[in-house]
C-alpha cells in the first residue's frame, strides 16, 4: 500500500484509536473501491467488532477520535 500520510503519523493515530477501543484499518486491503464507498480509512469497535466510521482523510478520523471520550 502506497502511504499517503506518514508512517509515524499514521502510527500515532492508531495508537490514539487503540486507546480508545478501537482498531485503524486500511478499508482498500479489505473491500473493493465501491464496496467501501469511496472511503479510505476506518475505526473497528474491538468490543464487535463493527465499523464505527469510514473516511478518506486522516485528519477526518482524528476529528472523529477527538469527539470521543476517554474511558
Amino acid at each position: 500500500m502506497k502511504l499517503k500520510y506518514s508512517q509515524k503519523r499514521v502510527d500515532a493515530v492508531a495508537e490514539k484509536a487503540s486507546f480508545l477501543g478501537y482498531q485503524l484499518v486500511d478499508l482498500s486491503e479489505r473491500y473493493y473501491y465501491r464496496e467501501r464507498k469511496y472511503k479510505t480509512y476506518g475505526l473497528v469497535d474491538r468490543r464487535n467488532g463493527i465499523l464505527a466510521c469510514a473516511y478518506n482523510r486522516l485528519e477526518d478520523i482524528e476529528k472523529y477520535l477527538a469527539e470521543k471520550p476517554k474511558p
